[in-house]
Order: C-alpha cells, then structure tokens, then sequence
C-alpha cells in the first residue's frame, strides 16, 4: 500500500523507515524497540544507497562479519529497555579495556564452546558429514545422535549458568 520500491528513492525510504518503525512498535511499545527499527532502518538504507560504490571483490567472509557485527549491535537496542542501559552496554562493548571478574571468567569458561560453534559455522562439518555417512546408514545415525547430545548439552548450560527468559517472555 505504501509503493513499495516504485515511486522513487525518496518515497523507498520513507516507506522503509515506516516498515522499521512499525516493526519496532510491533516488537514492544518500548523506546528501545523504536531505536532498534530506527537502527535496521539506518543500516539498510546506507546499504542502498552506497552498496552500489563498494567492489563486488570483498571476500564474503569480510561481508558476513561485517553483518554479525552490526547485528550483534541491533541485538543491544532489542534487548535493553533503557536508553541509559543500551549506551553503557554499547560503551562496555566498545571500551578495549581488558575484561575482569565475572566477564573474564565467562570468557575463559565459554571458549570450548566458542571453538565448537566457530568450526560449527563452517562447511567444514558438512562436507565431513557426506564423506563419513556415504552409504553407511548406521554413521548417519550416530552422528544425528550426537548432534543431539551437543543440543542437550547446549540447553543444559544455558539453563544452569543462570536466569536467562527467553526474550519473548517479558511481554
């Protein structure tokens, strides 16, 4: 009902900035969830209008971490409710001092995990799946066994670190 992409650069944006805004709201009647629809807006609209001067030639990794970065960034509006809260969780982020107590240790503690879910989101595992289950149906098997295995014990340590609702919850 808005035009869509068809009435011009201008009205695009406009009716993309409605979207997001809208999406926010949708979200949570909270500011945060504005500034979080206000955010996607921003990036998606710089990404129209500049995306076209940068090369083709970035490799994609560079291209898919420069997504989960300025997601992860998105996350922070979504999930604090307070201005006050999302700057000094930005500026934490962002402040290059070394971690200490808790963070540290959260750190250090999570690292298996980290390396797991870092080689995870390769397609090195899945390519090593197809070349240790052809024609061997029994393989098949146990590696979706302990596929999950790893979920449980997924879900395990995130219930037991500590109180953490899913975000939907709140509302």
């Amino acid at each position: 009902p808005l035009g869509g992409n068809r009435k011009g650069e201008v009205r695009t944006l406009f009716n993309m900035l409605a979207v997001w805004l809208f999406t926010g709201l949708w979200h949570g009647a909270g500011f945060n969830f504005l500034m979080w629809g206000g955010y996607y807006f921003i990036l998606l609209a710089c990404e129209r209008l500049f995306a076209k001067k940068i090369p083709k030639r970035i490799p994609s990794l560079i291209k898919h971490a420069y997504s989960l970065f300025l997601i992860l960034i998105g996350w922070v509006f979504f999930a604090l409710p307070s201005v006050g809260e999302i700057a000094a969780y930005l500026g934490k982020m962002f402040s290059f001092s070394a971690p200490y107590g808790n963070e540290l240790y959260q750190v250090i503690r999570n690292i298996p995990f980290l390396a797991v879910m870092l080689l995870a989101s390769t397609p090195y595992p899945k390519s090593a799946f197809y070349k240790l289950t052809k024609g061997r149906k029994g393989l098949s098997f146990a590696v979706s066994l302990s596929s999950i295995f790893a979920f449980t014990v997924c879900v395990a340590n995130l219930v037991g670190s500590s109180y953490n609702p899913f975000l939907y919850f709140r509302f």
